[in-house]
Order: C-alpha cells, then structure tokens, then sequence
C-alpha cells in the first residue's frame, strides 16, 4: 500500500505506512491491516484502541492495538471486518417478521403448496412469520401459479451413453471393440431416454405494509428423479422451490419486506 497521508481516528491526525511484512499477533493476513503512525507530536495512547479510522474523508477501519513506545497503531480495515462477520449482522437485520398469503392457482389457494411455501419462508429465507392481520409483518407474500404442466425434456445421460465412440478400440483387436459396444448397449438400455417434470411459470408477490405490491416473474422446466417421478405434493413443491427461490430472494434482497 503506497503512503499516503490522511486523517485516522476521531481523536487522532496519522499518516499511513506502508504495510509491515510481518502478520498481526490475531492471525489475520496483514493484507487486511493498516498501519499508521502519527503526524503532529499528539501521543498515542493505550485508550485509543477501538477508535474509528478514516482515510481520505471515509472509514477505512477500527484500531486494534496501539504501542506507544512506537507511535505506531494497526488498523482492522472494514472490508475485512464485514468479510468475517458482516453476515451475521446483515442476517440479524432482515430477520423482520412477514405474512404469508399463499400458494395460489387460478386464484384457488393450494393448502398444500401453501405449507410448503410457510416453511420455505421461514427456513430457507429465514423470516419469522406472523398471523393474518398482524401488525408486525413487514409485507404480505404470495406465489400465483400461472402455468403448471408435466413434462418429458431429452435425458444427457442416454444421449451420452449412445454416443460413446468405440472406435479407437479397434486398434487393440476386435474382442476389445465388442466389449465396448456390448458396454454402450448395456449403459443406453439402463438409462431412460428422457426425464419426466414441471414446466411452470409464477409470479411472485411482495406487498409492503404501504405501498404498491411489487412481483416478478419465474418460469422454467424442472425434471425429477427417476425414483421420484410418482406425484407428489413435496416433490411438487421442490420443483416450484427451485424455480420461485431466485426471484424470491431476489425480491426479499431488495428491501421490499424491509
């Protein structure tokens, strides 16, 4: 980091350094520190440590540690800081509670659906869910279901299995080419030529405590298991999940329920 000169702290003027090659004694990389020393003849103190630093006009970072038989001070930059735990906080933040209207198709709700959804919201987006009518919900969610059909999309599996090459066998006698054939028929009798699924479009609903409802669209086509081809609510649902997740969050991520 080059030296360039700027204001460090609320209670400080410093200059930064550049970056000592050894590592802090907290064991983080020192490309997550700053180092500074001071610029006037203000001592540094013990006390100082957990000030704000910031470099040209914004925060660069906490003070960590300070040695005063040194003037010399290391710095957390905030970067770091928001790498290693700003999760968590950013987590804690959005944890505001949400109401949950439901699954619904040709504007029927599916009970169904609709608990899979409840607890797709609460587990998977990780917002608390409040009664109808609650005050406290930040928004109301929905999904409307506008297109939902079975399907049968081409297996990769079989097509690669049926496109095997045998013939470079040839070079090391016919007995081992047979085998290779005998090994690709074998692979494209075992594997089902196409995948069952659902194809889906939805629309996902936000609507704020004041405000317009915000929703955006999902669709796609999802195949199942060969286990799983039997109907089923929960697979069902898995199906939906995968298609709705990225719209949902992305909406959840815009601050709509916020």
């Amino acid at each position: 980091m080059s030296c360039r000169r700027c204001v460090i702290c609320s209670v400080r003027r410093c200059r930064l350094r550049r970056l000592s090659p050894r590592e802090p004694s907290t064991g983080v990389s020192s490309r997550g520190w700053l180092l500074a020393a001071p610029v006037d003849k203000t001592a540094i103190v013990q006390s100082d440590s957990g000030s704000i630093v910031r470099q040209d006009g914004r925060i660069a970072g906490v003070v960590t540690r300070v040695d005063p038989s040194t003037d010399r001070v290391e710095v957390l930059r905030f970067d770091l800081i928001d790498k290693l735990v700003g999760d968590r906080f950013r987590g804690a933040a959005k944890r505001v509670p949400v109401q949950v209207d439901g699954v619904f198709r040709g504007g029927r709700p599916n009970p169904n659906w609709s608990a899979f959804l409840r607890a797709w919201v609460r587990e998977t987006a990780g917002r608390p869910i409040v009664a109808p009518q609650d005050p406290a919900a930040r928004c109301r969610i929905a999904v409307d279901v506008l297109e939902w059909r079975r399907a049968q999309v081409p297996n990769p599996e079989y097509e690669k299995a049926k496109k095997q090459d045998c013939s470079m066998m040839r070079m090391l006698g016919k007995s081992v080419l047979a085998r290779c054939e005998e090994q690709k028929r074998s692979a494209a009798r075992s594997i089902p030529r196409v995948l069952t699924g659902y194809t889906m479009t939805l629309e996902v609903k936000m609507t704020p405590r004041s405000g317009a409802a915000v929703t955006k669209l999902a669709n796609g086509t999802v195949t199942t298991e060969s286990t799983q081809q039997a109907r089923t609510t929960d697979g069902e649902f898995n199906a939906m999940s995968t298609v709705m997740a990225p719209a949902a969050l992305d909406l959840l991520g815009s601050g709509v329920c916020d």
